[in-house]
Formats: structure tokens, sequence, C-alpha cells
């Protein structure tokens, strides 16, 4: 089972000091400690990351154990690992799609919302200013009719690509729900706002090309 995890062979780990395999990711203050709640509680599990042969990164859980003798001092350690990757992604899947729209993978409603009721908070507290844009696409029902959903959904992809590349990386953007989508402006006055405004009509006022069709 080592073998396969980490890539090595038997014959080059019998004898090397368990830290052959490390990722480099965990300072040593991580490792002091996690030994030092060893040799107290003889027992420690968590989470590190560590290296296979060919260099790859990936997240273990391990669990980790005293051996004493009879006169109480440590004989051994054993150490007994599993490799968490497909759980890690899958945890991140899901935390992603919690807080994403499948389709465009911008901001889902809930966290947008989320996100607005956090800023009206810091706004009355630092008494600063933020604005909230709501925005749809013309004539999408006639497109998803005419073209069918498929061309509808790369146009809503579309659409979320151009407005995602605007904005500056404080701001949110969000498909709040069939073709609406809302922005959220941080530190934003009503004069940048509709300067905003009026960037995201003109960029979106530009011929989409989905396969074979131009949309305008």
């Amino acid at each position: 089972a080592l073998e396969l995890i980490t890539g090595y062979k038997k014959q080059e780990l019998i004898g090397k000091n368990p830290n052959y395999f490390s990722s480099g990711r965990h300072d040593k203050s991580f490792y002091q400690q996690m030994w030092d709640d060893l040799l107290v509680h003889d027992h420690w599990k968590g989470e590190l990351y560590n290296q296979r042969k060919n260099g790859e990164v990936f997240p273990e859980e391990l669990s980790l154990s005293v051996v004493r003798n009879e006169q109480g001092k440590v004989s051994n350690f054993i150490g007994i690992f599993r490799d968490i990757s497909r759980f890690k992604a899958t945890e991140k899947q899901l935390s992603f799609y919690a807080n994403n729209e499948s389709l465009t993978g911008l901001a889902n409603r809930r966290r947008f919302i989320h996100a607005v009721e956090q800023q009206i908070a810091v706004s009355k507290r630092h008494d600063s200013l933020f604005c909230v844009l709501f925005l749809d696409i013309d004539r999408f029902k006639e497109v998803n009719d005419v073209h069918g959903h498929h061309i509808g959904d790369q146009l809503l992809r579309a659409v979320a690509d151009r407005l995602a590349k605007i904005m500056r990386i404080e701001d949110m953007v969000c498909r709040y729900g069939g073709d609406e989508f809302t922005i959220l402006l941080t530190n934003t006055s009503t004069t940048q706002s509709r300067l905003v405004a009026e960037k995201c009509r003109n960029e979106l006022s530009k011929t989409f090309k989905l396969e074979q069709l131009s949309l305008d």
C-alpha cells in the first residue's frame, strides 16, 4: 500500500526516516507541536501534506501512536495514514457549488445576498458607499426558443465571462437566476457606479459569436 501511494519501492524506503516524504509545506513549529502532543498523549491524529516520488504533493490523514516498553520508555512509533486526495477534491467541489452557480461558476444567489448583508454592516460601520447593479439579457427567451437551450447556456456563460473580466477583484458578480445577473461594487460612489454600469452595457452590446451564430 505504501508503494502504491508514494510511488517508491520497498528497497528505496527501508531504513529511511519518515521525513523522506516531506513536502516542505509545513514548518518546524508544525512538526514540533505534533511530536510534543504525541509524547504527552501517546497519540496524534491530523492532516498534513507529503510528497510522492514523482514530486506530486498529496494530502494525507495520519495517525501516530507511541509504543512503550515495560519501563515506560518509548520503543517504537507506529504511523498509519491514508491518501485523502479524492476526499479533499470532493470537499472542494462541494464547497464551490455551495457558493457558486454551476453553469457559469459565478457567485450564486445565496452567497450574493450574504455578501450584500455583510457589506451593509461594513458600510454602516465605516460610513462608506457601495452599489448593487441588476441586469438581464434582452430577448433571452427568444434565443432559447429559436436556437435551443444549449445556445442559451453558452450565451449565459459568455455574458458571465465578460462581466467577470471587467470587474475588480474586490467586486462580486452573481448569476441571480435565469438571465438575471447582479454585481456588488464595494467602496464605490454613485458616479463611479454609473460608469461601471455603462461599461457593462457597452461590453454586452458587442456581438456574441456562439458556434455558427452571431447574436447581438
